[in-house]
């Protein structure tokens, strides 16, 4: 997989737990003492296992590999339809599917041969490009830290950062991109962009904003938005979709942050993950006054992508180990596992008539857009 964070993941936590948290922390000494020799990282890790850093890589992932294998003869698969995989000769990422009609697709798509775009996919894997989106923009990178736009770091290159995601209503694609100040260029903005499906005309409805994972409402009149201040005070802000006038805004409150907010098909509630000190929940906003319910209480377990289906709470978790999308029954308090992935799996939508779910599969060629039936009576309870 080509990821620093998951492959650093897995050899930092492998080591500590074969060899004991002091690995690293040897390591980091003996460089710190010896950096004048030529490996004093490599003779750090040495002194506490015995074996270079290659060889440590080695024996972790050989360990991995065995119990992973193990596990995956344990499980047991959910049947889907591939729309996308086997396609493409190079890693492709296609995330944030959506139902355009009964029979095609949105969904951006990245690789290590191209810069990101929105693409319109058939059933049968016919796809055009239907906008190219400018620089994108997500809320760790503005935050944290200022990017030079002249550097790599602040283009869309191929397979680097894509966007925080992808909402669509109506006739209308919406999505936050980075915007430069002219004057000063380490000062940045994000701004919310909308795409008309029918005329082809792009649009950036705010200006000097730092808004993050905009989400259109039903009617496309409105959009739900993040929005986080350069003094990091955030808040859920509800958009007019045309002028980009604020309507309503809601503080998250000190130290708590909305992430990737969508809302319900009725549009009378938002649905968002907010995360603070105790970790992450899934809140409702009542749009009309701001009061919040809480619905998922706080875990440290990843839950990302909330998305609400009649009266079904759709996302994104790790309970088995391995990321697949779950479902609460609000009804009834009921938990579920709808899909169960070799690798991972995310970002559900639901197809028109109800009957349909299309989501992202992960596989060694990238994120790919797999399809199976959205049918709660075959779904897993959480308990099993």
């Amino acid at each position: 997989v080509p990821d620093q964070y998951n492959f650093g993941y897995q050899i930092v936590a492998g080591a500590r737990k074969k060899y004991g948290p002091d690995i690293w922390k040897s390591a980091m000494n003996y460089t710190a003492k010896y950096p004048f020799i030529i490996t004093p990282f490599n003779k750090g890790i040495k002194k506490v296992c015995g074996m270079s850093k290659e060889k440590l890589y080695r024996d972790i992932f050989n360990e991995l590999d065995s119990s992973w294998e193990k596990q995956k003869k344990e499980l047991s698969y959910n049947p889907f339809k591939e729309i996308t995989a086997g396609k493409q000769r190079i890693y492709t990422n296609y995330k944030f599917p959506h139902y355009l009609n009964d029979s095609a697709f949105i969904a951006e798509k990245s690789g290590m041969d191209d810069i990101a775009r929105f693409v319109e996919i058939k059933r049968n894997g016919e796809e055009r490009t239907v906008h190219t989106p400018g620089f994108y923009t997500y809320e760790s990178l503005s935050i944290t830290r200022t990017i030079d736009p002249n550097t790599d770091d602040g283009k869309n290159s191929p397979n680097t950062y894509t966007t925080d995601n992808l909402s669509l209503s109506k006739d209308f694609m919406v999505w936050s991109e980075r915007k430069f100040d002219k004057r000063w260029s380490l000062r940045d903005y994000s701004v919310i962009c909308t795409y008309n499906l029918k005329t082809g005309k792009t649009h950036q409805i705010t200006r000097k904003s730092r808004y993050f994972a905009p989400y259109l409402f039903p009617d496309a009149q409105k959009i739900a938005a993040v929005e986080v201040t350069e003094d990091n005070t955030c808040s859920m802000v509800i958009l007019d979709s045309k002028t980009g006038n604020v309507i309503r805004k809601f503080p998250a409150g000190e130290n708590s942050q909305f992430l990737t907010p969508s809302v319900s098909d009725n549009g009378k509630r938002i649905v968002s993950v907010m995360f603070n000190s105790k970790g992450k929940s899934i809140v409702f906003i009542n749009p009309a006054d701001g009061s919040l319910k809480t619905i998922v209480q706080p875990t440290f377990d990843e839950i990302t992508n909330p998305f609400l289906y009649k009266n079904y709470l759709l996302y994104n978790g790790v309970n088995s180990g391995i990321d697949n999308i779950y479902a609460l029954d609000t009804l009834t308090g009921k938990v579920f596992q709808l899909t169960s992935a070799l690798y991972g799996a995310g970002d559900i939508d639901v197809s028109p008539d109800g009957k349909k779910m299309v989501y992202c599969n992960y596989t060694p060629g990238g994120y790919q857009i797999a399809e199976s039936d959205f049918n709660p009576s075959k779904w897993i309870p959480i308990e099993k």
